[in-house]
């Protein structure tokens, strides 16, 4: 026998392995606790702690130029959080990040939109992405601040509200005074100020 033969028995062996483990864990778990860990019972809410987990992931491997690793993390990030949304329509967290996603996938350049279909990254909605944006702003939810600034800036840099995303960070920044991240946009756009 070659190494390689050797090496595809000795994965394969392991990957039993790891059936068994994981099939004895089940089995275990649910004599002490009643509960049986099938991939269909499952809390909703991991469908939206996992998508963001993607889509932070994506955007992460966008920055170190995974493209193609980035576009499978956006589609699994968008797909738990549409499920996810499926159940829980009003969650403004889960909207939050759909709607940055679903926002800034149609916003990007018509020349990234081509490489993005090839590296199967899923296509936004710009309008449904401000929507649902809005809606995270207006709605209580542990990141409603982070949407706030991400809708201020959509605003003034996409949207070209200036005046608008620029009362807005400032409005942030007397609410939050030592969140120095809000007064950046703010310098950044001072000398373009009248």
């Amino acid at each position: 026998r070659g190494a390689g033969e050797r090496a595809v028995e000795s994965t394969t062996h392991a990957i039993e392995q790891t059936r068994g483990v994981r099939r004895d864990t089940q089995v275990r778990f649910k004599e002490q606790t009643g509960v049986a860990l099938d991939r269909d019972v499952v809390d909703q809410r991991n469908y939206f702690y996992r998508g963001y987990a993607w889509l932070s992931k994506a955007q992460l491997f966008v920055l170190t130029r995974s493209y193609w690793s980035a576009g499978r993390a956006a589609s699994h990030g968008k797909d738990d959080l549409e499920r996810y949304l499926e159940k829980c329509p009003g969650d403004a967290d889960a909207n939050g990040a759909l709607g940055a996603y679903l926002y800034f996938a149609d916003a990007i350049p018509g020349f990234v939109k081509i490489l993005a279909k090839l590296f199967f990254i899923p296509s936004g909605d710009r309008e449904k992405g401000l929507e649902m944006l809005r809606y995270a702003t207006t709605h209580e939810g542990v990141l409603s601040v982070d949407w706030q600034f991400v809708l201020a800036a959509v605003d003034l840099v996409f949207e070209g509200n200036f005046e608008k995303g620029a009362a807005e960070f400032a409005r942030l920044l007397g609410d939050y005074p030592y969140y120095t991240r809000l007064a950046e946009p703010l310098v950044v756009v001072a000398p373009l100020y009248p």
